[in-house]
């Protein structure tokens, strides 16, 4: 797959030339306030064929019951075993760096926290704790994100200026923004990491600071994606997000084919000016007929 002017095309298009479809999930079926038009349609088109996809999203704030749960109430018929979220993949992350029993700080709450506290690592309060293992920044708290930040960088600093060292620095959620509404935005712990690494590095500058990513566009996520769809050769599934440095850019990197659909945040004259590479797909949205 090589760079190309991206190819208008259909969802139905796709789901013929595709074997499986990996879909974003804010900006591409839902937004905070509802479904996006043409997706309740198009979920149960694909249920009713039997075609394999699975929704894979950063949204770390929910665990994949919960998103599951969530995305029912808002009309679209998704089988909890065809979600992965972000924060799901803690599990998998603590096992192979051996972080079972280790002091751990977290930003987050309900979901974010559960995910864990199941993996075995030990959640610290970041306020006294000065050897932590890792910091995983999952979701934004709300009436207490000030101190929060404050408890948590200055546990980071105590644990580097005490062992010289960096905790693992881990981060579910890389998106900056997402989409609410059609003209409105919320900030996710992307942008809270950014900030924090900035701070790092300049305290720091010789440990060279940077965070883990878990969902996209890190591979780990689609790979689970593509396991768990049975799908042997990325190139045979394609993955429709809104998202150029998440959703394609971690797509193309995994060898999929990359659709971006423009319900959401990026469109066509974004891409056209940004240095990511394109997608391979434009979609102007996800309805069924043309």
């Amino acid at each position: 797959m090589t760079h190309h002017n991206p190819e208008k095309t259909s969802i139905l298009d796709l789901i013929e030339r595709f074997d499986a479809i990996l879909f974003d999930a804010y900006g591409v079926l839902v937004r905070s306030n509802g479904a996006i038009p043409g997706a309740k349609e198009l979920i149960i088109h694909l249920n009713d064929i039997s075609y394999p996809y699975m929704v894979i999203t950063n949204d770390a704030s929910r665990s994949i019951k919960t998103a599951t749960a969530h995305y029912q109430q808002l009309g679209l018929p998704i089988d909890q075993s065809r979600v992965i979220t972000s924060s799901s993949l803690i599990l998998s992350f603590v096992k192979q760096h051996n972080l079972t029993g280790k002091p751990v700080v977290a930003l987050g709450e309900g979901n974010a926290l559960d995910y864990i506290k199941e993996s075995g690592a030990t959640l610290v309060n970041p306020a006294t704790s000065k050897t932590i293992e890792a910091v995983f920044l999952c979701e934004l708290t709300s009436a207490t994100l000030h101190q929060d930040l404050e408890d948590i960088v200055s546990a980071i600093i105590r644990h580097v200026d005490t062992h010289h060292a960096l905790p693992h620095l881990v981060l579910p959620n890389p998106d900056l923004i997402y989409p609410k509404t059609e003209d409105s935005f919320g900030i996710t712990a992307g942008s809270i990491a950014a900030m924090i690494q900035t701070i790092l590095e300049q305290r720091y500058p010789s440990l060279e600071p940077s965070f883990e990513i878990l969902g996209k566009p890190a591979p780990m996520i689609f790979e689970e994606g593509l396991q768990r769809l049975g799908i042997k050769d990325p190139s045979s599934a394609v993955m429709i997000g809104d998202q150029l440095a998440t959703d394609i850019q971690g797509a193309r990197q995994a060898n999929l084919y990359a659709a971006l659909v423009q319900t959401g945040l990026h469109t066509t004259i974004q891409f056209e000016k940004s240095s990511f590479a394109p997608p391979h797909f434009i979609l102007k949205n996800l309805a069924l007929s043309m």
